[in-house]
């Protein structure tokens, strides 16, 4: 999970990159991957290239998410106030999403849909379901929110001139939500390299750039480059889209 603060790990525990943990936690939720699966999805992924965490490393960010929340799956007969009539179109979304593979939330994860579609109806379902697992990640561990809160502030997903709004306000006042990580790289050719990477870290930059992708928003009015992972190998820029 990307979190705001660079905590460091317990002793003898290394530590995982923002961006890596927030996507063993995601596949792990949304897909039902295994550890192992996680971890060879992760090291066929370019921009993770040495950065990747050792498999028992994944096993044991996927055990502590699986141990979080333990409030029982959520069920109609849960009702309150209609959190029902604000869920059961998120449930729809997440079951899409995963191709099937997940058709259910917990309640406390109800409770915290319910509480971001009420804060912003119009958001998307998809990135509605991530602020709100995030949020319930956040509060459990005592972590702050304020990525998150901003991204519900700003709308961005409203229009391209809000999405503008909202990512040059993060780059002038917020500069440590992204982070710029070295990256060893070896071609087909057999010749090797370094570059740099710059991604984001904190999980609202994430889910504004998935929405920025899903709406085919560009990083510059009139252009043609997405928000997303900017690389930088051998003095070239390569701006690379968001596929996970």
């Amino acid at each position: 999970m990307a979190t705001l603060e660079d905590k460091s790990p317990p002793k003898g525990r290394p530590r995982i990159d923002g961006d890596i943990a927030y996507q063993i936690e995601l596949l792990a939720r949304t897909q039902r991957w295994t550890a192992a699966q996680i971890h060879r999805h992760l090291k066929r992924e370019q921009k993770y290239q040495g950065r990747v965490p050792s498999e028992k490393s994944v096993q044991r960010a996927v055990r502590r998410w699986r141990k979080r929340d333990e409030s029982g799956r959520w069920q109609l007969d849960d009702y309150e106030d209609g959190t029902a009539r604000l869920v059961m179109p998120v449930v729809a979304a997440l079951a899409r999403h995963s191709g099937g593979k997940v058709t259910s939330v917990s309640r406390d994860e109800a409770r915290w849909i319910a509480r971001v579609r009420e804060a912003a109806p119009d958001m998307p379902l998809w990135p509605a379901f991530l602020v709100a697992w995030a949020y319930q990640r956040r509060t459990a561990e005592g972590a702050d929110t304020e990525d998150l809160d901003l991204l519900l502030g700003f709308a961005p997903w409203e229009s391209l001139e809000a999405m503008h709004t909202f990512w040059n306000w993060v780059q002038a006042y917020r500069p440590n939500w992204f982070e710029v990580i070295r990256s060893d790289r070896t071609f087909a050719s057999g010749e090797k390299t370094w570059g740099t990477v710059t991604t984001a870290t904190a999980e609202g930059m994430q889910i504004a750039a998935d929405i920025a992708l899903e709406r085919g928003f560009t990083a510059e009015p009139g252009g043609e480059k997405f928000y997303g992972v900017t690389i930088q190998l051998e003095g070239e820029n390569h701006e690379t889209t968001r596929s996970e």
